[in-house]
């Protein structure tokens, strides 16, 4: 970031990024490979998810190349790289995805208070393998929080939930529904941001709509025009290692 900052072009930033993965990997393969052939990526610890990371950063506003960025857009990427917390830029880089569906569930019981234990969605890989026409997906970024419906979303859970169905669902306000399925949705809003500095309303994003961009965009793991996808960029890593 201080070098695209200080005018460097944003190649350089982006072969930087590239080569400390090679760099990275190819320390481990050596240590770890004892006279295997081959890159060896590591099963556990922060390592395992370097390349998946630096995918994103290659990917994200403040590094991409390949299509047309406004200055000040990049800018303030970048400012967010600098100055926001920990957790929210791995989560601006590496989006959590949500299915919420699974709060129409009720509670499992209830623990020693009394209070309701309720089955919270786990992350789902930033993936569209993973983005199913059924289901109602929450999207964290970071700075922005998307909610992603189709036509075939459950509609009772649409209503229970966002107070509204398919076609008549705009900027909803979460707060103005109240019933079982709705609170536990709100709850799980609050769970999922309450540790982030900053976060912008709630985006409605429909699958015949433009916007629908902007949450493909996120799903980093996806190959784009211009990117590549988490297992080629693995492959490019290893070419480019074995030249």
């Amino acid at each position: 970031v201080d070098r695209t900052m200080t005018g460097q072009p944003i190649q350089d930033s982006r072969e930087a990024i590239i080569n400390a993965v090679m760099d990275s990997l190819g320390a481990y393969s050596k240590t770890i490979g004892q006279g295997r052939a081959g890159l060896l990526t590591p099963k556990e610890g922060h390592l395992k998810y370097f390349p998946q990371y630096a995918l994103a950063m290659l990917k994200h506003t403040a590094f991409a190349a390949g299509r047309s960025i406004k200055l000040d857009e990049r800018a303030a990427a970048m400012l967010m790289f600098r100055f926001c917390p920990l957790e929210q830029i791995l989560s601006e880089l590496y989006p959590k995805l949500y299915r919420l569906n699974q709060l129409a569930q009720p509670p499992v019981g209830r623990d020693e208070n009394g209070e309701d234990i309720i089955e919270w969605p786990q992350p789902l890989p930033c993936s569209f393998e993973y983005v199913h026409r059924d289901g109602a997906y929450l999207l964290e970024t970071g700075s922005a929080l998307y909610l992603y419906v189709t036509s075939y979303t459950d509609q009772q859970f649409m209503l229970d939930a966002f107070g509204a169905d398919y076609n008549n669902i705009k900027q909803c306000l979460l707060d103005e529904v109240n019933n079982d399925v709705a609170r536990r949705v709100q709850a799980f809003i609050k769970k999922v941001v309450g540790l982030k500095f900053y976060l912008g309303p709630l985006i409605i994003v429909k699958e015949d709509l433009p916007n629908k961009q902007l949450f493909a965009r996120r799903l980093v793991d996806d190959r784009t025009e211009n990117t590549f996808s988490y297992v080629e960029f693995i492959n490019y890593i290893r070419r480019e290692m074995n030249k």
